[in-house]
């Protein structure tokens, strides 16, 4: 038979598991952007769900970062050039894109 004591534990352990899973689950996301185009970029913007985020301007080898809670894919808007990423930010994620000559978007 089971003891009072165990029962307690053991509903103390699967709250405790839940507690995390929805903690985790609304745990932030980084986006990181490497400028490996050769020119400054300015006015880029960061978008997922109804989030958007401004790196403000880029120079040519530096990186920017913005955190964002999980949502839909991410949208990069700079100059003439727009870029989705094909996956969804996902909790805890860290995605890193690294800009190109131009504009051309790439993930590692």
């Amino acid at each position: 038979m089971i003891s009072k004591k165990l029962l307690w534990l053991i509903a103390l352990s699967v709250a405790a598991l839940l507690a995390l899973a929805w903690w985790g689950s609304r745990y932030p996301a980084r986006v990181t952007i490497i400028n490996a185009s050769g020119v400054a970029l300015r006015d880029v913007e960061i978008r997922s769900g109804g989030q958007r985020a401004s790196t403000g301007p880029i120079p040519n080898g530096g990186s920017r970062s913005v955190t964002l809670a999980p949502a839909e894919t991410v949208t990069i808007h700079f100059g003439r050039t727009t870029w989705r990423s094909p996956d969804e930010l996902t909790p805890a994620r860290a995605m890193v894109l690294y800009i190109g000559p131009e504009g051309e978007v790439t993930t590692r």
